[in-house]
């Protein structure tokens, strides 16, 4: 090889021969490149992520960024920890990195549910239950197609509910109570064919109850008190093999209590009270 000589500065140092340079950074920058896997990192980002994956974390973050007096219960959401460990976070066991479920039930959060939640798109279970949340729900939830269970009771929420939610196929539980919605129902809830579970009480719901419900193939509870909904319980309404459980009480429904729902075999509770229903109550109804 060739020798040659490095200047630093006015100061000629030792020849070295080219070869033996070359050798000598190829040797440093493997090790080097060596050492750095093995660096800690001081936090988690998201960026190392899959682009799903990576949604996930940032739409918890965004979760958290759209909610107050959270200090103490979501202290520990922050770029340290791997967000499956976050309390109240659940991610999957065939998809590891996918949360599955969110479970922030009765801990004062206040703020509004953001529309950044539809980017979870591997929720199954969203319970954000007795808090102080406020504003709408957002339409991205109908982004959710694996989404099961959507308890959002006993808030301060305000608006409507959204259209959306009729794309939910998987729906079999949702809970809505307890909040000041208002508007109708939406009769596009009839097209989530899993429903089993619709608990829509104490709200400012108008309207009729949509006919659909009643041809819900799964549906044992119906839970819709305490609203303003008018006009006549669906005639299909009692259908359902499964339905043991309906409560219309404290409405304005007119007209009677359909047949189907007064033979209803699978019957066990019915709460009618403080309507405007006319007629005489079906002969089975004493027999029940």
């Amino acid at each position: 090889s060739v020798a040659t000589y490095t200047t630093v500065g006015s100061t000629k140092m030792a020849p070295v021969a080219i070869g033996t340079l070359s050798s000598s950074l190829f040797t440093a920058t493997v090790l080097l490149t060596f050492l750095t896997s093995f660096a800690p990192a001081s936090s988690f980002d998201g960026t190392t992520l899959g682009d799903e994956s990576g949604k996930d974390f940032q739409a918890l973050l965004c979760l958290k960024n759209h909610l107050s007096n959270n200090t103490e219960a979501l202290a520990s959401w922050n770029n340290t920890l791997q967000y499956c460990t976050w309390p109240g976070v659940t991610c999957g066991k065939k998809h590891a990195s996918r949360i599955t479920i969110l479970d922030l039930e009765s801990l004062s959060l206040n703020g509004q549910i953001p529309p950044c939640n539809g980017n979870l798109t591997f929720l199954a279970r969203i319970n954000l239950q007795d808090n102080l949340l406020n504003g709408g729900i957002p339409p991205e939830v109908g982004f959710l197609h694996h989404l099961v269970e959507l308890s959002l009771s006993d808030n301060i929420l305000t608006g409507v509910i959204p259209n959306s939610l009729s794309t939910c196929s998987s729906l079999q539980i949702i809970d809505l109570g307890n909040n000041y919605l208002e508007g109708e129902i939406p009769a596009g809830l009839a097209n989530c064919l899993n429903l089993t579970e619709i608990y829509l009480d104490s709200n400012v719901l108008h309207g009729s109850i949509p006919d659909g419900f009643g041809m819900l193939p799964k549906l044992s509870v119906m839970y819709v008190p305490s609203n303003k909904l008018t006009d006549k319980i669906p005639y299909s309404l009692g259908s359902s093999s499964s339905l043991y459980y309906v409560v219309l009480a404290n409405n304005s429904l007119t007209g009677g209590i359909p047949p189907l729902l007064a033979n209803s075999s699978s019957l066990e509770w019915l709460d009618l009270g403080s309507n405007d229903l006319d007629g005489e109550v079906p002969p089975p109804l004493f027999n029940s």
